[in-house]
């Protein structure tokens, strides 16, 4: 028979707060670059692909604090849709990652 005498636990990958996602997402942006058209090329991230490549996953409460704010430009806005919008600029994705770390859901991103 044998007897456990130790438990190790991982600690879960990537930041540890939605405020960390978000801005680790942010910082990755800056320093790899922002795409659009694709989650992760060479040449950068989009919106989405920043918050999984910090995430580890796809879904998580970063991403729905910005659906929430998003959602006060329309109902059907995504982290997708606003990132790839014609038109769209590195710094109004930035921005929207600082207020949702920030936790602000008035004055959202222009649409």
């Amino acid at each position: 028979m044998m007897i456990i005498t130790e438990i190790v636990v991982k600690k879960p990958r990537g930041p540890s707060s939605v405020r960390a996602t978000l801005l680790a997402a942010r910082r990755l942006l800056v320093e790899k670059g922002w795409i659009q058209g694709a989650y992760h090329t060479k040449n950068g991230y989009c919106l989405s692909g920043a918050l999984c490549a910090v995430n580890g996953k796809y879904e998580g409460e970063a991403r729905w604090r910005i659906r929430r704010i998003l959602g006060l430009l329309r109902d059907d806005m995504s982290t997708t849709v606003f990132n790839d919008m014609p038109g769209r600029t590195k710094e109004e994705v930035l921005a929207l990652l600082t207020q949702a770390a920030r936790g602000e859901k008035q004055n959202a991103p222009p649409s």
